[in-house]
């Protein structure tokens, strides 16, 4: 008697459990979105390091372009600028006094303003002998305007004259008005040395003292510009200007 073999397949139809699926899922939700923390937190590093680089050269063209024009003050290549027998008068332009802002033709002298925050000086840089108002780059006047508030925060506050201006901001005016040349300068400071190096005191130095001025130390502080407090960061520096025809 002849016995067949029979072949017996046995499928499994069993599939994935919708607890299967739904751990998966889960899994692979975790995944994504400590990925995505992780890029968050790399690009927010990128950008604050971006801005730290940012504040650290704006610090430090700040300070190049101070000791560019500074140490020029006084210039005088002809010999005739300041010769009192001359008697020049500067164009119409404010003078701080250390109470309020004159506006009005002054002699020249070699710097008119010298305080904390504030430095203005005449340089004959084309030697032609007179700064009459068609040289506008010779006749610089720098003042960095504050924050009355002391928070931190980019307002408004009244400049040495009176004129509301952008706070933690330097301007510079050559003739034509004041206008920014660095903002986020949370900290700005000038002061004035003699040529023995002892500093000169006086917060709003007169004539006398402004003849004395041989060197200039510049201190300040610049801040990146972030939104959240705990993000911020300060770059500072510090350069001595050595007036050479004071």
């Amino acid at each position: 008697m002849q016995i067949k073999k029979q072949n017996t397949v046995i499928n499994n139809e069993r599939g994935i459990s919708l607890l299967e699926t739904l751990f998966s899922i889960a899994i692979i939700i975790t995944i994504a979105a400590s990925f995505y923390q992780l890029l968050g937190s790399f690009y927010k590093n990128y950008e604050l390091q971006e801005a730290i680089a940012e504040t650290q050269q704006q610090s430090r063209v700040t300070t190049d372009l101070f000791w560019q024009e500074i140490r020029n003050a006084g210039l005088d290549p002809t010999g005739t600028l300041f010769d009192p027998v001359n008697a020049r008068q500067t164009k119409n332009r404010k003078i701080f006094n250390g109470v309020a802002c004159l506006s009005a033709q002054h002699n020249v002298q070699k710097v008119f303003e010298a305080t904390p925050t504030m430095f203005h000086f005449i340089a004959d840089l084309n030697g032609n002998g007179g700064v009459d108002g068609n040289d506008p780059q010779e006749h610089i006047r720098y003042e960095w305007v504050g924050d009355s508030a002391a928070d931190d925060k980019i307002g408004t506050d009244p400049d040495a004259c009176g004129i509301e201006r952008l706070s933690y901001t330097l301007y510079r005016d050559s003739g034509g008005g004041m206008y920014p040349v660095a903002s986020n300068i949370i900290e700005f400071n000038l002061a004035y040395f003699d040529e023995d190096g002892i500093q000169l005191p006086s917060l709003v130095l007169d004539a006398a003292q402004r003849a004395r001025i041989k060197r200039i130390l510049i201190s300040l502080s610049a801040q990146t510009d972030q939104s959240n407090p705990g993000e911020k960061r300060r770059r500072e520096m510090q350069t001595h200007i050595f007036l050479r025809n004071l």
